[in-house]
């Protein structure tokens, strides 16, 4: 299964979900995506009711845009509420069949439960996808739900209900009520968008044909927007959670695999020291919002940053000698290929490797002390930053 890389989490690349569900997966997964569903639409018919009443009163009278924008907020809420409710179900099916989900089981959950969205709302599920349905326009639920706050529910006729009983939708019924080209938006909608003021009695003042289409386009767009940055974060705090949980969990199996290392006093003082340094740099990038790439957890460190963190580690102790000597921290694998290095060529220009910033900066031994500051980096998130984690989530507040 691959995903498309999208935002912090990843989605299908086309619209099919069955295309990127192995076949026994496909009941269960099949029965929480209707249970969204039916979810979704309920909230949608609520607030779309409550909007056109709550609009539609005296009182209202051009305070429209301001009653328009309150429940939007809460539509949106509402739906990134639920939605990441479902993508936690997803998510334990994903781990229940865990052989079945190839890569990260949160973003195969976040897939699935943004498939659905995009589907109910026809917008398409990436930047480079299709609408689900081409036939009809972009976010035609979302058209239909302006228009309806502002206009209310269209008088169905008889032929209108037997083409959505019957399921033809492409009658001209059907088409001539999704599209409603004649339709026009009110002044009021278009001041709302645009977060401007506008005059009590201009509000409901119909806007021109071009108006109107750019202020659906500026709707779908501008909902769909907030309704996914809302949803991704959601997800991205389902994923803190789970990850507490699993600190947690294993808290005992951590102390007991720390008590058990067998590395110098050294090795150890390092991947404190180092993996302290790696730590808060990542934390900087963060906090200057660099995201990590596919695969993944932290952001790449540039090289000049890394090499800083490097060269502190060749700091002397008060009696001139190395805080962390080569030869005391590294596997005895990475020395032994430094040892013979330094063997070959201890009289030659090239000279001896004797410190950390010199085996960083050579192409034999880069990887491996890359992958040594990595690994203290791992070791101090387990058992410094998640113990203190630990002991913040636990403590009452």
């Amino acid at each position: 299964m691959n995903l498309a890389p999208y935002h912090d989490f990843a989605v299908f690349p086309d619209c099919n979900w069955e295309t990127f569900t192995d076949q026994p997966l496909r009941p269960p997964v099949s029965d929480l995506r209707k249970k969204f569903l039916d979810r979704t639409e309920f909230l949608f018919e609520k607030f779309r009711d409550q909007a056109f009443s709550s609009i539609h009163r005296p009182q209202a009278r051009g305070r429209e845009s301001q009653k328009l924008e309150l429940f939007i907020d809460s539509l949106q809420t509402g739906l990134a509420t639920i939605a990441v409710q479902c993508a936690e179900e997803f998510q334990k099916v994903a781990a229940a069949n865990a052989n079945s989900i190839d890569g990260d089981r949160l973003d195969w959950a976040y897939a699935q439960v943004h498939n659905v969205l995009s589907e109910f709302l026809n917008i398409p599920s990436s930047p480079n996808a299709e609408p689900h349905a081409e036939s009809l326009p972009k976010g035609h639920r979302l058209r239909i739900f302006l228009r309806t706050v502002c206009d209310g529910e269209k008088n169905k006729s008889d032929d209108f209900i037997k083409a959505m009983e019957g399921a033809a939708s492409h009658s001209s019924e059907w088409t001539k009520f999704i599209f409603e080209p004649e339709w026009r938006s009110p002044e009021w909608v278009k001041a709302y968008l645009r977060g401007e003021q506008y005059e009590r009695t201009d509000g409901w003042r119909r806007l021109n044909e071009e108006l109107t289409h750019a202020v659906l386009e500026r709707f779908v767009r501008d909902f769909w927007l907030e309704l996914e940055h809302r949803f991704d974060e959601s997800m991205r705090s389902l994923r803190i959670s789970l990850a507490q949980q699993e600190v947690l969990t294993n808290d005992r199996t951590t102390k007991a695999v720390a008590s058990r290392r067998r590395v110098s006093q050294a090795a150890e003082r390092f991947d404190a020291e180092a993996g302290r340094l790696m730590y808060e740099a990542h934390q900087e990038l963060r906090k200057q919002g660099q995201r990590p790439s596919r695969h993944r957890t932290t952001a790449n460190l540039p090289s000049e940053v890394f090499l800083g963190i490097v060269k502190q580690m060749d700091a002397e102790n008060s009696k001139s000698e190395p805080q962390f000597p080569l030869a005391q921290v590294l596997s005895q694998a990475i020395w032994g290929r430094i040892s013979q290095y330094n063997k070959k060529n201890s009289r030659t220009k090239k000279g001896a490797i004797k410190t950390w910033e010199k085996a960083a900066r050579h192409p034999e031994f880069r990887t491996a002390i890359h992958q040594k500051f990595n690994r203290a980096e791992a070791f101090y998130l387990r058992l410094v930053v998640q113990q203190k984690s630990q002991t913040s989530f636990l403590s009452p507040q």
